[in-house]
């Protein structure tokens, strides 16, 4: 008799266990969703090739510690960073942040984000989206934001992001804090 119950207990066990096996093989499906940020593009510090150009960093907040950037109206900021290295990228949204201030409040700060080859060259149509800041204080650095969208982009996997800074006035000068991730891109699927 003990035996009997042994063997019976043991079926009874097999037999709930593939049973159970089958039930979460059906309905046991694991479902999720994941929610991923886009890039996010710093302005830095370091110069790549004259007082003109300084380099765009990539998911990379390690800017450093360095003087404002500095121009007047007439001349230009570049931020260009190193090349992407995909074929295409989806429509977005662009939220510039800038910290910035101007020696007369009142002063337009423009604002362009542009594919560029891997010299750096502008492509022809290569303007993805542009902004405008209306700088409103002269003593203290302030924080500024600005919106652009953009469709879809198709890429060379050498292209190039360049971050643009122009002057709307003519006789103005512009500072820009660049340091610890001040003055960044952040970008968001459309």
């Amino acid at each position: 008799m003990r035996r009997g119950l042994l063997a019976f207990g043991i079926i009874f066990l097999l037999t709930i266990s593939i049973a159970s096996a089958g039930f979460l093989t059906y309905y046991g499906k694991v479902e999720g969703i994941a929610k991923v940020k886009g890039p996010r593009f710093y302005a830095s510090c370091t110069s790549v090739d004259s007082n003109i150009v300084y380099k765009l960093l990539i998911n990379d907040n390690s800017t450093g510690d360095c003087t404002p950037r500095e121009f007047t109206d007439g001349s230009l900021k570049w931020f260009l960073s190193d090349s992407l290295g995909i074929s295409s990228f989806y429509p977005a949204n662009y939220s510039f942040y800038v910290k910035a201030k101007a020696d007369k409040p009142g002063q337009i700060l423009h604002l362009e984000l542009w594919i560029t080859d891997k010299e750096g060259n502008k492509k022809e149509g290569g303007l993805i989206c542009d902004a405008n800041i209306n700088i409103t204080t002269n003593e203290t650095f302030s924080s500024y934001s600005a919106y652009c969208m953009s469709n879809s982009l198709t890429l060379n996997e050498n292209d190039r992001i360049a971050w643009i800074m122009t002057g709307g006035a003519f006789t103005g000068k512009y500072y820009i804090d660049v340091s610890h991730g001040n003055t960044r891109i952040e970008v968001d699927k459309a």
